[in-house]
């Protein structure tokens, strides 16, 4: 009887430890859109500033381990503080339009106008392991011109973590290298130089400031307004299929972006 516990006990433990060893198991989940909106208006009751934000929030549609619902945690703790920084910025935003508005209704400057920021998501689902997000940053102060921006995020679904370019490599030069490369050579066959500063080669290759969004066959690049060129040329994108930048990726990367 002894040994058949010990047999039992044996076989149990081979069974969780089999098991464990397959890793984290992919899970079903949709995003959903959480959209914040509020506005705020001067004493007499003028609008002067309002806000947009549209954030997902993963929402698990079974059962979840341990490791699985750190993973739903993590993701939306992100999207959390992403809202929470977005606030702040229109806190401020919003007293500079109180500001703005009384010295306009002081100097009798017609007030035809209010300052504006929002925040809007398109999202990419990188197979079973990654969920690759591009958001459009959008604030008007009543200049000219609106300032527009992009922001990319890369998510890793079993690592439960937010990763950068930066983190895809081990090689930060080569990589950066022939994402350059690619770009100035896209550059030249659409001659879109014209429209360029004279330094965007310069630009082009430190790739500083630029935001990378993932795809399960490349990886569109964003240069931000103003960039490589007057506000007039606009962000500029460009898309480097997965073939040319691949070899250049990590262990991680390559289980992320199935590439």
């Amino acid at each position: 009887m002894k040994r058949l516990f010990v047999l039992l006990m044996f076989c149990l433990f081979f069974c969780l430890t089999a098991c464990g060893s397959q890793g984290f198991a992919p899970f079903d989940y949709s995003l959903e859109e959480q959209v914040f909106v509020d506005s705020d208006s001067a004493e007499d009751g003028t609008l002067v500033a309002e806000y947009r934000y549209s954030v997902p929030k993963m929402v698990a549609k079974e059962k979840l381990s341990k490791v699985q619902r750190a993973s739903v945690d993590a993701f939306n703790a992100e999207m959390e503080a992403l809202v929470r920084n977005s606030l702040d910025y229109y806190a401020s935003l919003k007293e500079t339009a109180l500001a703005d508005y009384e010295y306009f209704k002081a100097t009798g400057i017609p007030w035809d106008h209010y300052y504006a920021d929002a925040l809007d998501y398109v999202e990419y689902r990188i197979g079973a392991s990654a969920i690759s997000l591009l958001f459009d940053e959008y604030t008007d102060t009543g200049g000219a011109h609106p300032t527009s921006g992009v922001l990319c995020k890369l998510y890793d679904i079993e690592g439960a973590a937010w990763l950068t370019a930066e983190e895809l490599t081990d090689d930060l030069a080569a990589f950066k290298a022939v994402i350059a490369e690619n770009i100035l050579h896209d550059i030249e066959a659409t001659e879109r130089s014209e429209q360029y500063y004279d330094d965007y080669r310069t630009t082009v290759e430190a790739l500083d400031g630029v935001e990378y969004y993932f795809t399960d066959g490349g990886v569109f690049i964003y240069f931000q307004d103003y960039t490589l060129g007057p506000h007039a040329v606009g962000i500029q994108e460009f898309y480097i299929p997965a073939e040319i930048f691949s070899p250049a990726l990590n262990e991680r990367a390559h289980r992320v972006l199935g590439y």
